[in-house]
């Protein structure tokens, strides 16, 4: 487990597929997320390689997290 200050955890499950998520509020746990992606620029962005993708920024924890677990 890797403490990423103001972001929250990464979890490195050896072997695991997949988590199950049986119940959750899926709206409000991912609400910082979908805040900033509204800041992008196309309004279909896919938030992978597009310009002016606010969650792919290297000014984000978001991007040090994607970078993380590469």
């Amino acid at each position: 487990m890797i403490l990423v200050p103001g972001a929250g955890v990464v979890i490195d499950t050896p072997g695991m597929r997949e988590l199950g998520i049986i119940s959750a509020d899926l709206d409000k746990s991912f609400s910082d997320i979908e805040e900033i992606a509204k800041r992008c620029k196309f309004s279909d962005c896919q938030h992978e390689s597009e310009p002016k993708c606010a969650l792919t920024a290297k000014n984000t924890n978001y991007y040090i997290i994607c970078e993380l677990c590469k």
